[in-house]
């Protein structure tokens, strides 16, 4: 009867050991996972017990061997699960020295249970393999969700490289024309040669810090897309009519920054700046339930327009890809001597 009891009460204390592992926030099932080795020591003391009382009783020695094994178990997994983690930019041959140590260990596991006494059934020996075979698919489960985090680790640092390698091609082109038309203004000593070269500056600002970033206010972008424009029209001697309209139903969307510039560029570089006159550009810019639509219209030369592809649509596309899959859609339309281009994305909040 007394052996009975100290096995109910083992099974008890190991069951709420797992369930304090499984289930957050109870304050009784934190308290059994914040006390798990001195619990442990309790069942492995009624397993002595019992072990050493009803060696004769074959059910009851067996289901005390086979809670050992489950103790044991538990407290491997415990371990390995908190040793075979990836770590960021190390998983070498030294990091999954565990997994070797481990696999060593089963392999001892399985060489001991074949020492064992074959005539009972369901008895130590095959206890002792049912043991060694869930430690096996926890090793291997273990080392393929490795690998695979490792794999989507590698994948994320390319991806975030590319990023910054497609970031590095923004503006560089605009930010040297614009300080040669100030070098020229500089000469004329023009009266509005100060207020511009601070206003590149803070384009200059925006693109170096703001640009790191993963999102930024739209109507940060909204800013700088304004300056971009304000600059570019000291740049021209002919009138270039150029419309932007802003319709957001809120302050606190988020977008990846410099990428509506890219559309804003390709305007001016293969319209404005090849049209002898009546060149105009045309946006508008709309947010609604988190999603951005802006639409960016220019008129050019068709005897200057180059069918290459540009690279800065490219790489707008590739960015999209990257940062928006499958949240986005790049509409151009071109017909007679008109460009559009329509780009939606779905956003989120602050």
């Amino acid at each position: 009867m007394i052996v009975n009891a100290f096995l109910l009460l083992s099974y008890v204390l190991f069951i709420t050991m797992l369930a304090a592992n499984v289930i957050e926030g109870r304050p009784v099932l934190a308290w059994f996972k914040k006390h798990q080795n001195p619990i442990s020591a309790v069942i492995v003391l009624n397993l002595i017990l019992i072990l050493l009382s009803s060696f004769h009783i074959r059910i009851v020695y067996n289901m005390a061997a086979t809670l050992a094994y489950a103790l044991g178990l538990f407290h491997i997994v415990n371990f390995a699960q908190d040793k075979l983690k990836v770590r960021i930019r190390n998983f070498d041959l030294q990091d999954q020295k565990i997994y070797f140590i481990y696999g060593a260990a089963l392999a001892g596991v399985f060489i001991a249970s074949a020492t064992m006494d074959p005539s009972d059934p369901f008895g130590p020996r095959y206890q002792l393999r049912i043991v060694f075979w869930l430690l096996l698919a926890h090793l291997l489960g273990s080392w393929l969700l490795g690998q695979w985090k490792l794999v989507k680790q590698l994948q994320n640092e390319r991806a975030e490289a590319e990023l910054m390698h497609l970031k590095s091609q923004v503006n560089p082109h605009f930010f040297f024309n614009t300080l040669n038309n100030l070098y020229g203004l500089a000469r004329e000593k023009s009266d509005d040669t100060p207020a511009l070269i601070l206003k590149l500056s803070d384009m200059m600002r925006y693109t170096i810090y703001q640009g790191e970033k993963e999102r930024v206010n739209v109507s940060d972008e909204v800013a700088y897309l304004n300056n971009f424009i304000e600059l570019q029209q000291i740049r021209f001697h002919q009138t270039v009519d150029v419309e932007f309209v802003c319709s957001i139903d809120k302050n606190d969307y988020r977008i990846t920054p410099l990428l509506l510039i890219i559309l804003l560029e390709n305007a001016y570089k293969h319209g404005v700046e090849k049209m002898v006159e009546g060149a105009y550009v045309r946006m508008n810019l709309t947010i609604t339930e988190q999603q951005l639509v802006f639409t960016i219209e220019n008129n050019y030369d068709p005897e200057e327009m180059s069918n290459e592809p540009g690279i800065g649509l490219e790489n707008l596309k590739r960015r999209l890809s990257l940062i928006y899959p499958e949240h986005h859609q790049l509409k151009v339309k071109n017909e007679g001597n008109c460009y559009a281009v329509t780009l939606t994305i779905k956003l989120d909040c602050l």
